[in-house]
């Protein structure tokens, strides 16, 4: 799929470009959630800035031990040469860094440092940041961070590596979803259901784009294993709040969510943290459609018979409550159906309509 409705965020790009062509360097943020088109829209841009541009890339990876220095490392390699005779040769990291500002300076055409997915970066990388961020206003080059904002939260290193570095110069770009005009367009090309799409993806691109190719029922592999990885990364208790929140088709109350998890919810946070899961109008519910699927059809069976049956068990009871006719019968007769409970099967038969494909 082309790059769609990124105009705007090529233009602010071009202008940053054209300051650090002038000797005025920028740092430029480039964030959004996992999958909105981070990395397609920094590519488009270095593609058309490579003419007149020397572009050195690094990236940092999901790993349980990070490489201390990993995307700082890429560019030593990229650029070969003395500074990597100078990494060879064990050099102090900051005289590596006053190396690579020495490159910038000297070097015939100005450049472009893109350093990936910085949410997972380790502490000697955020030092490299500082380190360059601080000198960019005065070299031909952009630095261009990108990093997922929905998983950086008050506490999270990078937060104050970017509090520490100066304002001025320094350009935020968060890229926001597809239209719905845009969705259901590509959805009409492509023979599929239009409102159905941009209702289960919300238009984020890496959704829209595998569902569009995706061939046959379920969730599309790269999708599932996309969001199993993010959820995988969380905390017992939180993964634990997750699951049972993908057996929901709707938002769950967050009193509901509460007595389910026998009153302690603190597993919540780190969901609503990584932009897994969103609560608004004290109800808690998936930020896309897709990612629920995702982590329901994950589960193993019986532990997906559980949790309905957890849901189920918690739902009752409120029903059962003065006032908690509030509680839709149909969500019942999902409940009982998908964990297999043949008595409250036939204690809500009444609400289970057998043509709505979503209660079987």
């Amino acid at each position: 799929m082309s790059l769609l409705e990124r105009e705007t965020q090529l233009q602010d790009l071009a202008r940053a470009l054209a300051d650090a062509d002038a000797q005025k360097g920028r740092t430029v943020l480039v964030t959004g959630e996992a999958g909105i088109g981070k990395t397609a829209l920094v590519e488009r841009f270095a593609a058309d800035a490579a003419a007149d541009h020397r572009i050195l890339w690094g990236a940092c990876e999901a790993l349980f031990t990070p490489r201390p220095l990993g995307p700082f490392l890429d560019v030593v390699h990229a650029l070969g040469g003395p500074l990597l005779a100078r990494l060879e040769n064990q050099a102090q990291p900051v005289d590596l860094f006053h190396g690579l500002i020495d490159d910038l300076r000297r070097h015939d055409r100005p450049t472009i440092v893109v350093l990936e997915d910085m949410h997972w970066a380790d502490h000697a990388t955020l030092d490299f940041v500082r380190f360059l961020a601080r000198r960019i206003d005065k070299l031909p080059g952009l630095l261009l961070l990108t990093f997922r904002d929905d998983e950086v939260g008050a506490d999270h290193p990078l937060t104050t590596t970017l509090g520490d570095l100066p304002a001025t110069g320094r350009l935020r770009i968060r890229l926001p979803p597809l239209s719905r005009a845009t969705v259901e367009d590509l959805a009409r090309r492509s023979g599929r259901p239009a409102e159905e799409l941009y209702r289960v993806t919300r238009g984020n691109p890496f959704f829209v784009t595998e569902l569009l190719q995706a061939d046959g029922a379920g969730v599309a592999p790269s999708i599932r294993e996309a969001v199993v990885a993010r959820a995988r990364r969380l905390p017992a208790d939180a993964r634990a709040v997750l699951d049972l929140v993908s057996v929901s088709p709707e938002s769950v109350p967050f009193a509901t969510l509460r007595q389910a998890c026998s009153g302690t919810i603190a597993g919540l946070e780190p969901c609503l943290e990584r932009g897994l899961l969103a609560l608004h109008a004290d109800r808690v519910y998936f930020r896309h459609e897709l990612a629920r699927l995702a982590i329901e059809e994950a589960l193993p069976p019986l532990q997906r018979r559980e949790k309905h049956a957890l849901m189920l068990a918690t739902l009752e009871a409120q029903h059962a409550r003065p006032g908690g006719g509030d509680v839709d019968p149909a969500r019942l007769a999902h409940h009982a159906i998908a964990a297999g409970d043949g008595a409250a099967i036939a204690r809500h038969a009444n609400f289970i309509d057998f043509a709505d494909r979503t209660l079987l």
